[in-house]
């Protein structure tokens, strides 16, 4: 399940990800470096505070140090971690990306009947056509 969030402030980590918080700070965010470059931030200097997320929640393998090797190795333990998918630098913005997602399937099933209407199809036929295309 999706969660949107506002994230007032943060700290980047040793592998240039992002530890976002929300103001009351009740809610940690994983920021990929991945999804931060997507904005240009690549330092702690970069990030326009407050912006907006999009998250999901990930099931990630939790590390140890092995200490004959030095490496970082999976238990076979999982956590769940809240990561952001998306970022966005207003509310408009974040709330016009789920428009969009509403809009594009509105916009899909007006060409549909249109190009139904226009090859002289039946209105159940046309019915039929749009429920097949979602």
């Amino acid at each position: 399940m999706n969660k949107n969030l506002k994230i007032v402030r943060g700290k980047f980590t040793d592998a240039g990800n992002l530890t976002g918080r929300t103001r009351k700070g009740d809610c940690r965010v994983h920021i990929p470096a991945q999804v931060l470059e997507t904005m240009e931030w690549t330092a702690e200097e970069d990030i326009e505070y407050p912006f907006f997320v999009v998250t999901e929640l990930q099931t990630i393998n939790q590390l140890a140090l092995n200490a004959e090797t030095n490496v970082m190795e999976p238990t076979g333990a999982t956590n769940d971690r809240l990561t952001a998918t998306s970022i966005f630098l207003t509310e408009d913005e974040l709330a016009d990306a789920y428009c969009e997602d509403a809009l594009l399937n509105v916009h899909i099933a007006k060409k549909v009947k249109a190009l139904a209407e226009s090859e002289n199809l039946t209105e159940q036929a046309i019915e039929s056509l749009q429920q097949s295309v979602f």
